[in-house]
């Protein structure tokens, strides 16, 4: 950051923290509107209640018919106030007192409300019993006047005691509402109190903070101002230091300033400066040393290069000698790529059987893998009867329970048949005793009771067969109870059974299923096993296909010694070559050693000078030497 930045930016930050200290005593400021409107509702709320008490108190004192709708319509308004009480909630919030309270005067509304009612109540019922009794007058008649009013104008005793009645009653009803009035007007006022010290603590402590806030921002702005003439400073006497430093030849001085004003700026404009100097005397004093490792090297390279002629002529001799074992390693070599050639061939024919073995096999498992298939095939129509037959099992096992049950009816019908039976015998047995009561009577009346006994005979007879036929009927029904008991008896049997086939169905289902999962992952490896087998089978004819090659690249090899053949005597002459021209390269040695001479005089000079300068890193090793 630029200096006229840093002098804009301290201007604008005093500006800014300034606003800020303001904004704070504006915000602290800001719950006293929503006090006062608060308190606003308060006020309404005990005026209404003071208006309640004055046009309670001039009920008893203004005529009857014209007080009236002025307590209803101060009760409404009273009414209006509370339930702007509602919409008071920053000050519950704010203080748990100013919360009861307010709780408290809630309540005390709703005994005021029933206090209101029963005045109302009771005004209502006197209004009414004194129109009855003293029409003349009632509508100018008041309280006062009721007290002293003269008893003859009233018709009757009953209605001079239900006047008095009402008025003792709406005396208590209005001292209640009264006191209530009054009770809620206090803690109103009381709270009022405590609303305004809120007020005062809110106002004061806004200020407080504000102060704060200005004085701290004071104090930071400050700081901020001392610190950023102290950092000015401090890059200046930097600066000037390293310009000294550098004065005295030391280019070692680094400007390390972090800053992006113009200070920072001038600080590395300087370090760019001092660098590219210092890696300027940097490259001439590497020359120098350079230029010396060189001078002393070229000194022993034209003193070694003699000597290096000697072992050129041995080491062309040497060339001559291993070109002749060359030329026996070609041979030899030669005589290999044959063999290996004939052992090529050999493996083409082995591929090919292996080949001819791979398609067979593969024949074979494509044929495996068709016969699993419908292996898998019949397995799954297995798994579908199997299936049906347990499907078949639950009807069977169904349709027999369906008539167990029909046959628990038929038990059921065969009880009452059984009772009706009784009832025939019991008929049957008093039908006798009835004919042998008739034939007795007969017999009494002598031959004028021949025909009736005839006719009770016949009865008799009647209720004998009777007592015959449901005794058979009887001995049948127990038959049926038998035989119906041995069919619930082997029924039991017969589910056991039913569910023993159902679980033994249902056992080859899952056999016949997990035959049929095994099948498929016998197919699954089938195919695996065929895929590796095509896979066997196009990699031998690849290996076939390279076999060849090696043949091929054994010809090729055999080729290639014939030309290494000729190649090593081709150097065998150049080496020759090289012998004689070893003696021109001795005559150059000697005027490089002259050269040498002179280059030493020239490079001690530029040391010299240069020496006078220290860099950077001569300053390192300086430092890590202490």
């Amino acid at each position: 950051m630029k200096i006229r930045a840093k002098l804009f930016l301290l201007v604008f930050g005093m500006i800014i923290l300034l606003s800020g200290a303001s904004s704070i005593y504006f915000i602290m400021q800001a719950p006293l509107e929503r006090i006062e409107t608060e308190r606003g509702v308060l006020d309404d709320l005990l005026a209404t209640m003071r208006g309640v008490q004055i046009e309670l108190n001039q009920l008893d004192s203004e005529k009857l018919g014209i007080q009236k709708p002025l307590f209803d319509e101060a009760v409404l308004l009273l009414d209006t106030a509370f339930k702007g009480l509602e919409g008071v909630q920053y000050l519950r919030r704010s203080n748990v007192a100013l919360a009861e309270a307010l709780e408290i005067i809630e309540r005390l509304n709703d005994l005021n409300q029933a206090n209101i009612r029963s005045v109302t109540t009771v005004f209502d019922n006197l209004y009414k019993n004194v129109l009855a009794e003293f029409r003349d007058v009632a509508g100018n008649i008041t309280f006062a006047g009721l007290y002293s009013i003269n008893q003859s104008r009233t018709s009757s005793e009953q209605g001079r005691a239900a006047v008095s009645l009402d008025l003792v009653r709406f005396d208590s009803a209005s001292n209640i509402l009264n006191d209530s009035l009054e009770s809620s007007v206090q803690i109103i006022m009381e709270q009022r109190e405590l609303i305004d010290e809120g007020i005062a603590k809110i106002s004061s402590r806004a200020v407080l903070v504000a102060a704060l806030a200005i004085g701290i921002l004071v104090v930071l702005i400050v700081v901020f101002a001392v610190l950023a003439a102290n950092m000015i400073a401090k890059d200046v006497i930097a600066i000037a230091s390293g310009v000294r430093t550098l004065s005295a030849g030391d280019l070692s001085v680094n400007f390390a300033l972090k800053t992006k004003d113009e200070i920072g700026v001038l600080a590395r404009g300087m370090n760019d400066f001092v660098h590219s100097l210092d890696d300027a005397l940097l490259g001439i004093k590497d020359a120098a040393l350079r230029n010396a490792v060189v001078r002393d090297r070229l000194m022993e390279a034209s003193s070694a290069t003699g000597s290096s002629l000697e072992n050129l002529r041995g080491a062309v001799r040497d060339v001559e000698t291993q070109a002749k074992r060359l030329d026996e390693s070609i041979d030899e070599t030669r005589a290999s790529v044959g063999s290996i050639a004939g052992g090529a061939v050999q493996l083409d024919e082995r591929i090919t059987d292996q080949i001819a073995m791979v398609e067979e096999s593969t024949a074979s498992i494509t044929q495996m893998l068709a016969t699993i298939g419908n292996m898998a095939r019949l397995a799954e129509k297995d798994r579908i009867l199997a299936d049906s037959l347990v499907r078949t099992a639950d009807s069977g096992k169904e349709v027999f329970q369906n008539a167990f049950t029909k046959i628990e009816a038929i038990n059921e019908r065969v009880g009452k048949i059984e009772e009706m039976i009784l009832i025939i015998d019991t008929i049957a047995g008093q039908t006798n005793l009835l004919a042998m009561n008739a034939a007795i009577e007969a017999a009494h009346a002598g031959d004028a009771g021949r025909g009736f006994a005839v006719v009770a005979d016949e009865i008799r007879k009647l209720a004998e067969a009777s007592a015959e036929g449901s005794r058979e009927i009887a001995d049948s029904v127990r038959s049926i109870v038998d035989s119906i008991e041995s069919a619930r008896a082997e029924s039991g049997e017969t589910t056991k059974a039913f569910a023993d086939i159902e679980t033994s169905i249902r056992d080859v289902s899952r056999s016949v299923s997990e035959i049929s999962s095994s099948l498929a992952e016998t197919d699954t490896g089938g195919r695996q096993i065929l895929t590796a087998m095509t896979s066997l089978r196009e990699l031998s004819g690849s290996i076939s296909g390279e076999s060849g090659s090696v043949s091929e690249n054994a010809r090729t090899i055999d080729a290639s010694m014939g030309e290494l053949d000729r190649i090593a005597e081709s150097v065998r002459a150049s080496m020759g070559a090289i012998a004689s021209r070893s003696d021109d390269i001795s005559g150059t040695a000697d005027e490089t050693v002259q050269l040498a001479a002179e280059l030493k005089s020239v490079g001690g000079d530029l040391e010299d000078r240069v020496a006078r300068f220290k860099t950077s890193r001569e300053s390192a090793a300086l430092e890590t030497a202490s």
